[in-house]
């Protein structure tokens, strides 16, 4: 791996690379506007959204188990393909193995707890919220710590 460097690849190649992790960075993004504009990046509304209100059950229901499934199908096949990608472009950065791997195992780490924490919010505790968040930072700062070196080391004078 370390015979590969990202810089000496050819440009159609650098291209290919920053178009995917700059297409990852939008979708990343939109994700975190639709949570925001659901949950207003509120503990309260997030709680509500997967449990209900008890204050108010025929407003607010929790999510059925049928809508639970379906988002975590989708979040469980297409979050480790992202994060796999990105992952393995980070491969090929010059870092230290140990950071590497540390980056590497906080974005999987993030992604699943991600995907369970709603489950843990409704079934379990509404402080499982604080679950959802945590994932949600490893996540966001992970995949942000890969993707500027990826860029970074795509781009830089071989």
């Amino acid at each position: 791996m370390e015979k590969i460097r990202l810089s000496a690849l050819p440009i159609s190649v650098k291209i290919l690379i920053t178009c995917f992790v700059m297409a990852i960075g939008v979708g990343y993004s939109i994700s975190i506007l639709q949570v925001r504009a659901r949950t207003h990046l509120d503990r309260g509304e997030t709680v509500r959204h997967f449990r209900g209100s008890e204050q108010n059950p025929e407003v607010y229901l929790p999510q059925s188990t049928g809508t639970m499934v379906a988002i975590a199908h989708v979040h469980s096949f297409s979050q480790p393909v992202v994060v796999g990608l990105l992952a393995f472009l980070f491969l090929f950065t010059p870092l230290s193995e140990g950071y590497k791997t540390s980056w590497i195992l906080i974005s999987f780490a993030g992604s699943l707890t991600n995907i369970l924490s709603p489950w843990f919010i409704r079934d379990i505790s509404p402080h499982a919220v604080y679950l959802l968040y945590l994932s949600g930072g490893a996540m966001l700062v992970s995949f942000l710590v890969m993707a500027l070196s990826i860029i970074h080391e795509t781009w830089k004078k071989a």
